[in-house]
């Protein structure tokens, strides 16, 4: 009897002295973002704060016409980078290959329907090239409203951008090559975030737009350049700052629109007012192209 309670104290002492509390939220992204060598690293976007002034927001941003989404944060953000990858290989130049197999996001997955391995544009959206660089003829005296124009050009050098080496630079008409190249490397990252969240369920810009979720729940963010800047710094909102740049090149002759799923994305942060900012971007770069 006596033996037996020796080897039981034994026992509990062990288990108490190996306890550890559970880890913290932000402990866990620390180690995790410090672990993540290859990690999907976010385009350093350039603002335009006078767009977030009150003013009449664009008459297509109607918050009413959004269903809400009862998914779970990392369910929500893997839908809106799937999504937007598959959006932004139509504006590639090179093939891309779609994501075939995800055992974290299966049934997720299995709603997104795939009909092909891969997607292969030679030219931007099917447009010509020169009117493309019509485009950007006044992009370098305004480069907040060309997002596209501040993807890296290397893979772990955000300063080496398509803006930084045409600023100088007066031609025009290389312009839709070096974005298709530089999409062609930012599809490339996301390929490998997407290819992160199917075998381990998280990504180091997912636990960025984790925390940003739970800050806003215990103080708003406000409206305005910091807080947007913030925003930027995880890849599902860069993406639809992008996003909506590039499809300007076929939609001008309206505003374009963010899908439910975007919507959801910023809502959770208390940020729709990124939406309005988005489609006001659009306008201003509309006055820009439209005395060429």
């Amino acid at each position: 009897m006596t033996k037996l309670l020796l080897i039981t104290l034994i026992i509990s002492s062990y288990s108490c002295s190996t306890y550890r509390p559970p880890e913290a939220f932000e402990a866990k992204m620390n180690r995790f973002s410090a672990n993540s060598e290859e990690k999907n690293i976010v385009p350093e976007l350039y603002t335009q704060p006078l767009l977030l002034e009150k003013g009449r927001a664009p008459a297509s941003i109607n918050p009413n016409k959004y269903k809400p989404l009862n998914y779970s944060n990392k369910i929500l953000y893997f839908m809106g980078l799937h999504g937007q990858y598959n959006a932004m290989r139509t504006y590639a130049s090179a093939s891309t290959p779609i994501v075939k197999s995800c055992p974290h996001f299966h049934s997720t997955l299995l709603g997104e329907k795939n009909k092909k391995d891969t997607v292969e544009f030679i030219s931007p959206k099917g447009a010509e090239i020169k009117k493309i660089s019509n485009l950007y003829r006044n992009a370098k005296n305004n480069p907040g409203l060309f997002p596209e124009l501040h993807l890296p050009m290397e893979k772990n050098n955000l300063k080496n951008t398509i803006f930084s080496n045409i600023k100088n630079d007066k031609k025009i008409e290389e312009i839709p090559y070096q974005i298709q190249t530089a999409i062609n490397l930012h599809l490339e990252k996301t390929y490998g975030e997407l290819s992160e969240l199917c075998s381990t369920g998280t990504s180091a810009n997912y636990f960025i737009y984790e925390n940003l979720t739970r800050l806003q729940k215990s103080k708003k963010f406000d409206k305005n350049e910091q807080t947007l800047k913030a925003f930027f710094k995880t890849t599902v909102i860069s993406n639809m700052a992008i996003l909506s740049s590039l499809q300007d090149w076929k939609q001008h002759e309206k505003t374009p629109e963010l899908n439910q799923i975007s919507f959801e994305l910023i809502k959770r942060l208390n940020g729709t007012w990124v939406g309005m900012y988005l489609s006001k971007l659009v306008q201003e770069r509309r006055k820009l192209t439209s005395s060429n």
